[in-house]
Order: C-alpha cells, then sequence, then structure tokens
C-alpha cells in the first residue's frame, strides 16, 4: 500500500476545512458521491444503441456495457472497506474517482468494443468504492437514527441525480453524439473529487487507522460460505438483482425498439425508479411491524405471480401495450423495494462480529451472481418482452425455494 500513499500524499496533506459539514452540504456530497455508479448506468443505457452500431456490435452484446460496470463495482467492495481503513477516506475516495476517470477517459476514446468494456469495468471499480466508501464516511460521523436520516435523505438525492443524467444523456444523443456523455461522466467525478478535497474533512485520522490485509476479507468469505443462513440470502439477494439486472440490461430495447417511445425514453425508464424508491420508504415503517422474512416471501411471491401473468399474456396473445408493461414494471419495482435492503440485513444477522467486511463479501457475490443471471436474460432479448419477465419469474421461483429451506437466523458462523 505505500505506493498508493506516495500517489495520493499531496492530496492527503491538502486540510482543506477541519470541521464537520453542514448536514446540507454533507447530504448533497454524498449523494452525489453514491450515485456515481447509478448515473454510469443511467445514463449510458440510452446511449446502448448507439454505442453498439458505432463500435459495430449488436444490441443484445451492447448490454455487456452494463454488466462490465456492475462485475467492476462488486469485485471493488471487497476491497475498498479495508483500503479506507488504512489510507483514510479521503485518501480512498481519491483513488476510487481517479480509477473511474480512467474508466472514463477510456470509454471516451475506444474505438473498439473490447476496449470499451475494460473502461466500463474501471468505472464500476470506481464508483463502486465512492459508493462504499462515503457508507463509511457517514458511519464515521453519525450513529444511529441520525445515520438513517442521512442515508435516507442521500437516497432521494440518488434518485433525482439518476434520473436527471439519464435525461441529461438523452438529450446528449439527441443534439450532439453519446460521446459527450463520457464526458459528462468524466466532468461529474471530476467535480465530486474537487469538492470532496476542498471541503469535507478527513473523518478517519491516522491514529485510528490499521494495515491492509487480505486475511479479513478472506475470513469473511469462509464464514457466509459455511453459514447456511447468510448463504441462503445471498443466494436469494442475487437471484432477485438478477431479474433487475436482466431488465435494466433490456430496457432500451424495449421500450424504443417494441414500443417505440423516442425521447420520452428517460420517463417511462424513471417508473420503476419512483416505485423502487416509494416502496424503500414505505419499507421503513413496515419493518417495525412485520417480520423481514415475511416481507420478503410476500414481495418475490407477488412478483413471481406477476411475471407468471404476462408472461402467459406475451405467449398467447403477443406485446402487451406499453400502460400494461409500466403498470407491471410498476408493481415489480415496488415489491423490489420491499425485498433487497431486508434481505441482505437478513443475511447479515448471524455475521455481527464481523459485518464491516461480510457485508462487502455479500454485497460482492450478490451482484456478481445478480450480474451473470442478468446477462443471460439480457442475451435472450428476441424483440418482445417475454425473456424479461420470464426471468423475474424464474428468479423469483428460486428464491422462494431458497427462503423455504433457509435455517433460522440463530444460526451463526463466527
Amino acid at each position: 500500500m505505500s505506493e498508493i500513499k506516495s500517489v495520493f500524499a499531496p492530496l492527503a496533506g491538502f486540510k482543506g476545512r477541519t470541521e464537520r459539514l453542514g448536514l446540507g452540504e454533507f447530504v448533497f456530497l454524498a449523494g452525489s458521491l453514491t450515485a456515481l455508479y447509478a448515473v454510469s448506468i443511467d445514463a449510458v443505457v440510452p446511449a446502448l444503441g448507439a454505442i453498439g452500431d458505432h463500435l459495430g456490435v449488436s444490441p443484445n452484446q451492447g448490454q455487456l456495457l452494463i454488466t462490465a460496470l456492475i462485475v467492476g463495482m462488486a469485485v471493488g467492495q471487497l476491497f475498498y472497506g479495508p483500503i479506507s481503513d488504512n489510507l483514510g477516506r479521503k485518501p480512498a475516495l481519491y483513488l476510487a474517482l481517479s480509477i473511474f476517470a480512467i474508466g472514463s477517459l477510456i470509454c471516451l476514446f475506444a474505438a473498439d468494443f473490447r476496449i470499451m468494456v475494460v473502461g466500463r469495468v474501471l468505472q464500476g471499480l470506481g464508483s463502486g468504492g465512492s459508493r462504499t466508501i462515503t457508507v463509511a464516511l457517514i458511519r464515521d460521523q453519525y450513529l444511529g437514527a441520525a445515520m438513517a436520516r442521512i442515508m435516507s435523505l442521500m437516497s432521494a438525492i440518488f434518485v433525482v441525480i439518476s434520473l436527471l443524467g439519464m435525461i441529461a444523456a438523452q438529450a446528449a444523443i439527441n443534439f450532439s453524439s453519446w460521446t459527450t456523455i463520457f464526458v459528462g461522466l468524466l466532468i461529474f467525478d471530476l467535480a465530486a473529487c474537487a469538492w470532496l478535497a476542498t471541503r469535507q474533512p478527513e473523518t478517519h485520522p491516522k491514529e485510528k487507522r490499521t494495515a491492509f490485509s487480505i486475511d479479513p476479507i478472506v475470513g469473511a468469505a469462509q464464514s457466509v460460505f459455511s453459514c447456511k443462513t447468510a448463504m441462503g440470502y445471498t443466494l436469494a439477494l442475487g437471484l432477485v438483482l438478477g431479474g433487475w439486472i436482466g431488465y435494466l440490461n433490456s430496457a432500451r430495447q424495449i421500450f424504443q425498439e417494441i414500443y417505440h417511445v423516442g425521447t420520452w425514453f428517460p420517463l417511462y425508464f424513471a417508473v420503476g425508479g419512483v416505485a423502487y424508491a416509494t416502496a424503500a420508504v414505505l419499507n421503513a415503517r413496515l419493518v417495525r411491524t412485520v417480520a423481514l422474512k415475511t416481507l420478503c416471501y410476500v414481495a418475490i411471491l407477488a412478483i413471481g405471480l406477476v411475471s407468471i401473468a404476462l408472461s402467459m399474456y406475451c405467449a398467447w396473445v403477443g406485446t402487451p401495450p406499453v400502460q400494461i408493461f409500466l403498470l407491471y414494471v410498476f408493481v415489480v419495482f415496488s415489491c423490489f423495494g420491499l425485498t433487497v435492503s431486508n434481505l441482505l440485513s437478513l443475511s447479515m444477522e448471524p455475521l455481527g462480529q464481523i459485518a464491516g467486511v461480510a457485508a462487502g463479501v455479500i454485497n460482492s457475490l450478490s451482484w456478481l451472481s445478480g450480474a451473470a443471471f442478468g446477462m443471460v436474460i439480457g442475451q435472450y432479448f428476441d424483440g418482445s418482452t417475454l425473456p424479461v419477465t420470464v426471468g423475474f419469474a424464474v428468479a423469483c421461483a428460486v428464491a422462494l425455494l431458497v427462503l423455504r429451506v433457509i435455517p433460522a437466523s440463530s444460526e451463526s458462523a463466527v
């Protein structure tokens, strides 16, 4: 790690502010840092067709630009926690934002699809680090209800930034070129880095830092794999994420090639985001009175049932009207908002003594398995909505079977 420290020594030595930021500014900064990975996905989705045409690949192959970023993000989550514990939060964030900037430049000038995929993996590594370390930055300063409030406010900003990013990307495609999207992502990244450097004080001082070691990551992975409860919920989470990633991969083709929504695509796509955000807020209330496993079971069952119903409609009648498909998306993403955070919480219950590093392992495993399953769904796109609805149905059926056999959370691997 000494080489990394020497590279970022000038920035690490820049003091900037020493007192805590005001709540409003800190929430906007944290929201911007965590939104980097989401806006990197949402901004590129409308451009997949144009990028594919430019680089000579099919629309289904173009979906790999989404999968590549998610894979990079998933892998990066394993390492950024220990790196930030060793370097400090700000130097680790500088590292992550620098990797994202390099990836953006590679994407901007890529003349080959494989090079573009490499750039997207680097963007994922960088944006995943930004997301992971920002949570630690919040935890350093806020606890309990105060942290929950920060996270809730940050999530709202996160959704707004993602939606604005997609709208700006669609405008760039209409009036300029898809390359403008990567220029915009690079500017967003550098602006966030400058904001961090000049305004946010370091929250993890040298006396609290620990030496970087791979051993805690290996130990946490062994604990997750050996704990049936943790592994079961991680698998269920990966399946649910796989359905979502399959939809994400196919969304542009569905709305623009099947329903011909044109430049209105960002607003149609936003239906899912609004549904998810609304349900996530509702979930914060429901978890007070309803068991987490019950919420997950009911929500996943609902996704499975509506997916089976729409799959049967697609197979027997044909492509559903756009209004019906939007209603389906709204229901699915509402249930999705009642599932993801709860499955993550359930997977963490037996691993409380190693919660920090275990969270990185579980997030990485679930996103990697979800990316693999979602890629399969996307590659089966055939000009209809059937692959997406069948993909969700299969994912939910297997997830429900997994939930049925998961042992009680009293099992502990540590």
